[in-house]
Formats: C-alpha cells, sequence, structure tokens
C-alpha cells in the first residue's frame, strides 16, 4: 500500500518512560512484501503505552505495548487484537485509540483511521502523535486544510517534533507542485485558444 515517498529515518527515541525503542514510521517509505506484512506504515508514528498523561494498569499497558510491537511489524490482525482487548480493560488508553487508527489506516479505512485518531485526541488533547497521524489521515482523504491544521496543531503542542514538520512541509510542497500544474494548464491553454483564434483571421 504505497503512500508517500520521503528518505528514510533513524529509531526513534523511546517513548514514555521505561518503554522499549519504538520505530518512527512517519519517515520510513511505506511498502508490503509478498507475504503480505506491512513493513511500514509512512507518515504515522507507533505509540506505546507510556505516551499518555497517565499510565494505563500493568495489564493494559502489557497489551498496549505488545499491539504496539505487532503493528510496528506489520500483523495487522495480532495488533487490532491486542489493542481491543486493551481497551476492555481500560476504555481511556488514548495510545491504544492511536494505534488502532494505524491499523485502520494500513487496511485503506481512511475514516476508521480519523475516527479512531479523534477518539484519542479526545481523551488526551496534547496527543501530538495523534495529531500528526491525523492530519496524514485528512491528506489522504483530500482534506488538505484540515491536515494543515492538524500538522499546525501537533507543532504547537511540540515544535521539535519531526513529524508534523515534515508532514507540514510534504503538504506545502505538494500543493505548490499542483499549483505550477495548474498555471502551465491554464497558459497551455490560453496559447491555444490565442493560436485558434488567429489562424481565424488568415
Amino acid at each position: 500500500m504505497p503512500l508517500y515517498d520521503t528518505p528514510r529515518a533513524p529509531l526513534a527515541r523511546p517513548l514514555g518512560p521505561g518503554s522499549r525503542p519504538l520505530v518512527s514510521l512517519h519517515m520510513l517509505t511505506s511498502r508490503v512484501i509478498a507475504s503480505g506484512t506491512l513493513v511500514a506504515l509512512l507518515g504515522c508514528a507507533v505509540v506505546c503505552a507510556g505516551c499518555g498523561a497517565s499510565r494505563p494498569s500493568p495489564a493494559a499497558e502489557l497489551l498496549v505495548d505488545e499491539g504496539a510491537q505487532h503493528l510496528a511489524e506489520g500483523q495487522l490482525e495480532q495488533a487490532e487484537a491486542s489493542l481491543r482487548l486493551a481497551l476492555e480493560f481500560e476504555p481511556g488508553v488514548a495510545a491504544a485509540h492511536a494505534n488502532l487508527g494505524l491499523v485502520a489506516l494500513a487496511r485503506g479505512d481512511l475514516e476508521g483511521a480519523e475516527r479512531a485518531l479523534r477518539a484519542a485526541i479526545a481523551l488526551r488533547e496534547d496527543f501530538v502523535e495523534a495529531w500528526s497521524d491525523l492530519g496524514v489521515v485528512l491528506e489522504r482523504r483530500g482534506r488538505d486544510d484540515a491536515a494543515r491544521a492538524a500538522y499546525e496543531h501537533a507543532l504547537s503542542i511540540h515544535p521539535g517534533r519531526p513529524e508534523p514538520r515534515l508532514g507540514l512541509a510534504r503538504l506545502l510542497v505538494r500543493q505548490a507542485d499542483d499549483l505550477s500544474d495548474e498555471i502551465v494548464g491554464i497558459h497551455d491553454s490560453a496559447f491555444a485558444g490565442f493560436h485558434a483564434a488567429a489562424g481565424q483571421f488568415h
């Protein structure tokens, strides 16, 4: 499932106290290998249970981290099972909702991805990863203004965070390219019209 072409990035630093290092998927080239395993969800960052304002219960935390690991390895069914079980233990774990949004995104369910990410943000307004990932989803849904707002909100929370900064840059570059193509199209159309009109006088 191709998403965006961007450079590879190193592993992200650990998210949350005592958590294992997690792969930051925002800057990786997305590709699906022959077995169907998702190697990377480009544009997004898997998050762990420790990324909340307060830590969840030990059972829910373990399940969220397990789900995040499955997600990073492209094991979507296992990831979803772990994350949904975590929410049965503790419905208010924002990281579980955010990662379920990435599961939906990997499956091409953009509506489901947006719904899950907004649920995560409703639980934790300053969830910078969820805001950044929401920007990716909105961009893919063709809602560029809303995507830009999500990226900018993420940066207002954490100005040094690379994912929303790169997302915003990618969006602006694409919009500039689209505008350039539109200008060229208008120019070519006008030029053709001029020649057609001029031909009527010969």
